[in-house]
């Protein structure tokens, strides 16, 4: 049977109102059942309860609440119930308790999405501009998807790349500060032993041992190292490498192979997504010919990097892609090239050592420029942007960035704090930004109560403990299995059993006490040897965590105070109930 086993998560769902009666149709309820839908015969509206499952798809479009007439569906509770339970919290039991409280954090985001959008922040260019380049990239992401589905790597490529991933090199490596002490060194241990010569070098500090006797995995040494030792024979000597700490040279003392299947997954990874890359690239390239017109004898002449500052002004049209329907074709210019190759190129970099490269990266990025086009084109010819899966991912995109910016431009400016909230909340909460208390104990464990509370009887009046512990009757051994440990440690009041911690924290140096839980079959006798009082943790320490909670707490305020205003003006509907009302 379909959905059989499907999870679910049973609520209940008033729809309203229930165009036809039932008398007006000629249907009478069984006895008991009106009484149980709330429909009588004077209301105003009528109703019915359906049991839903969650999960199913035959209702995920189904109302659960109404903000200012736009519905809040079971796809995005479901959606939300999903997520909740991907943290970790509540079990199944709890679930169904848990759904209200997410419907109507479902309706506090959109009676503020309706707030959002009646004062126009969706129409403004910053947001229209995001929106949009959400839209592009989804596309281009599902594309490129849809051509690397079913992609199996060359299985020849993975186990070749496998073998040299799990490698594993032992190496006699040295290190030189200068380049000419590492040259001679190669030099002469040709005509002699490296062993012998390499530890010359070390006693008359010329040379450090940077490693030995121990085998390194391939995939641990930089790349080009890796390359080198994998071709290597025991034996040889490698050629100098520059690295950070001066000039390494090694002797490869031996190499194995070592079967690892994490190592095998890796380089399935590494190969499945080159080949998907350069999958990837073919598809632009395709579409390219579909598309677009290049002036390839204009492209193959430009040379920015002799030429850039003149190119940037440069008008001529480099490429022309295919106009969407109804719209004139899309021209690129060499100065549009030149552009994009600025922003690629020198974010985050030095100009001035990046403007000899720009050659190596144009190709690439006018491949980028025009799949911005290309994929649009394309992927509006295959009507991806009609589907529903696609409009979804926008709307809940949309819905998120429009949060965000009502947040941010109506909400957290006013939640400015100054120093004097901050050290107040931390005065007052002390306790939260303390260390726990601390405690030394000496224990006697007895397999009876009596017993336990007649050694107890014994040190309160003055009898020595050792004494005590030497002559008590029903004592268990110290090594007995499932008893607790409370001797000599020092143990926070945080780790002691929990039916335990809230008397500790009054107990004195020298105090006796009982513990005897209810769920155990020991009883103890206690003794506090040492009582360490909590130590807060100083305020300049704890500043930034405390401001963090103290803006939080002012940021819920404020939203609760706008939700509060907002749901006066937009009007809300609740069909959701619990299924034991």
């Amino acid at each position: 049977m379909k959905n059989r086993f499907l999870p679910i998560i049973v609520c209940w769902i008033i729809l309203l109102p229930f165009v036809l009666s039932y008398k007006a149709r000629g249907v009478e309820l069984p006895t008991g059942e009106t009484h149980e839908t709330g429909v009588t015969e004077s209301s105003a509206d009528e109703f019915v309860l359906l049991r839903i499952p969650f999960l199913s798809p035959h209702f995920a479009d189904t109302p659960v609440a109404l903000v200012n007439e736009e519905p809040i569906t079971m796809r995005e509770l479901a959606g939300s119930m999903a997520y909740q339970h991907g943290q970790g919290n509540e079990g199944p039991g709890e679930r169904e308790k848990e759904s209200l409280k997410l419907l109507n954090r479902l309706i506090n985001s959109r009676l503020i999405l309706e707030e959002a959008m009646n004062i126009g922040l969706d129409k403004t260019d910053t947001f229209i501009a995001e929106i949009e380049d959400f839209k592009l990239k989804t596309l281009q992401r599902e594309l490129v998807s849809n051509q690397i589905s079913g992609l199996e790597p060359n299985p020849a490529e993975v186990e070749d790349l496998y073998k040299k991933i799990s490698f594993e090199a032992k190496l006699y490596s040295l290190t030189f500060e200068l380049p000419e002490v590492a040259n001679n060194f190669l030099n002469v241990q040709k005509d002699g032993d490296f062993n012998q010569l390499a530890q010359k070098y070390i006693e008359e500090n010329k040379a450090k041992l940077a490693g030995t006797e121990q085998y390194v995995k391939l995939k641990d040494f930089k790349p080009q190292v890796s390359e080198l030792l994998y071709s290597m024979e025991v034996g040889d000597v490698s050629h100098i490498f520059r690295t950070e700490e001066g000039f390494l040279l090694f002797k490869l003392l031996d190499k194995r192979f070592v079967e690892d299947p994490a190592a095998k997954e890796k380089a399935f990874s590494i190969v499945f997504q080159s080949q998907a890359k350069q999958k990837a690239v073919d598809y632009g390239k395709a579409l390219e010919d579909k598309y677009v017109t290049l002036d390839k004898a204009l492209f193959d002449q430009l040379d920015f990097d002799q030429d850039y500052e003149k190119l940037k002004d440069d008008k001529r049209v480099l490429a022309t892609v295919e106009g969407m329907e109804g719209n004139e074709p899309v021209k690129i210019t060499v100065a549009d090239l030149a552009s994009e190759l600025d922003v690629k190129s020198y974010h985050g970099a030095d100009k001035a050592q990046q403007v000899k490269k720009l050659n190596e990266r144009k190709e690439l990025v006018l491949s980028n420029m025009l799949f911005n086009y290309t994929g649009k084109l394309e992927a509006h010819h295959l009507g991806l942007d009609q589907k529903e899966e696609f409009q979804r991912k926008v709307t809940e995109y949309e819905r998120s960035k429009l949060f965000e910016v009502f947040m941010n431009k109506l909400i957290l400016p006013d939640a400015r704090l100054t120093a004097e909230e901050v050290r107040s909340y931390y005065d007052e909460h002390i306790d939260e930004y303390s260390s726990p208390g601390m405690l030394r104990m000496n224990s006697l464990v007895f397999d009876n109560r009596q017993d336990a509370e007649s050694a107890l009887d014994k040190l309160r009046k003055g009898a020595d403990f050792n004494w005590v512990s030497a002559n008590a009757s029903g004592l268990v051994a110290s090594d007995a299995e499932g008893i607790l440990s409370f001797d000599k440690m020092i143990l926070s009041l945080t780790a002691l059993p929990e039916d335990l911690q809230q008397d500790a924290k009054g107990w004195k140096k020298g105090d006796f006490f009982l513990y005897a839980p209810s769920d155990g079959e020991f009883s103890y006798v206690l003794d506090v040897k040492d009582v360490f009082p909590p130590e807060p943790q100083p305020y300049e320490e704890a500043k930034q965590e405390v401001a963090n909670v103290v803006f939080n707490m002012k940021v819920i305020k404020l939203q609760d105070e706008w939700i509060a205003k907002l749901k006066e003006v937009y009007p809300t509907q609740i069909f959701l109930i619990n299924s034991k009302e």
